[in-house]
């Protein structure tokens, strides 16, 4: 087994082209650098090791916030947000950009077709869906709990009949893509790899 820690080019340096003798260069991941690894033995596939989640565990740790104590409603301890299936990792939770409503993001990593209940205890909601394999899917959750949640797009839009937003394997699958979810009045996008409009 081998494992590469650090590359150390000359920054921006493109080939064929050869450093100049006697000039100087700026080197990146120069200095110290501190990492961490894991080795993650597993039998079967990686996907259903769970490395994908293992991988978000090590790289994105909780942030631990010091309090002191004072009166509340909140019990001491509890969860903001769960979903019952491990291949499904939910990567965002964040206010919405035009209002107060929560939106939340969530993708399968397995590339199975997976049906998941996403919890939010907090707000008292539940979010039930089916993920097709690799497919990100955006929730808006209204602050009116009278209110339906809502599947979105990425770009918080609504959802027309919900369709995949499985991830692309090329360029011209996210464009098509990308064109026929659009808003209409909204600007097309052109593929340039293969140099015409999709």
């Amino acid at each position: 087994m081998s494992l590469t820690a650090v590359r150390s080019p000359i920054y921006a340096h493109h080939h064929p082209t050869l450093p100049e003798p006697g000039e100087h260069y700026e080197f990146i991941d120069q200095g110290i650098q501190r990492f961490t690894y894991v080795l993650l033995p597993y039998a079967g596939s990686w996907e259903g090791a769970g490395t994908v989640r293992r991988a978000a565990e090590l790289n994105q740790r909780p942030v631990a916030l010091a309090e002191t104590c004072h009166a509340g409603t909140l019990a001491l301890q509890g969860s903001f947000v769960s979903a019952d299936q491990q291949n499904i990792v939910i990567s965002v939770i964040k206010q919405a950009e035009d209002n107060d409503d929560l939106v939340i993001r969530c993708y399968e990593t397995d590339k199975v077709a997976t049906e998941a209940t996403i919890r939010l205890p907090v707000w008292n909601r539940i979010v039930e869906t089916v993920v097709a394999p690799c497919e990100i899917k955006t929730f808006r959750i209204p602050k009116d709990a009278a209110l339906p949640i809502a599947e979105t797009d990425l770009l918080e839009w609504p959802s027309r009949a919900a369709p995949s937003t499985s991830l692309c394997c090329d360029s011209s699958c996210a464009v098509s893509r990308w064109n026929s979810r659009r808003q209409p009045g909204s600007t097309a996008l052109v593929n340039f790899a293969s140099g015409g409009a999709s």
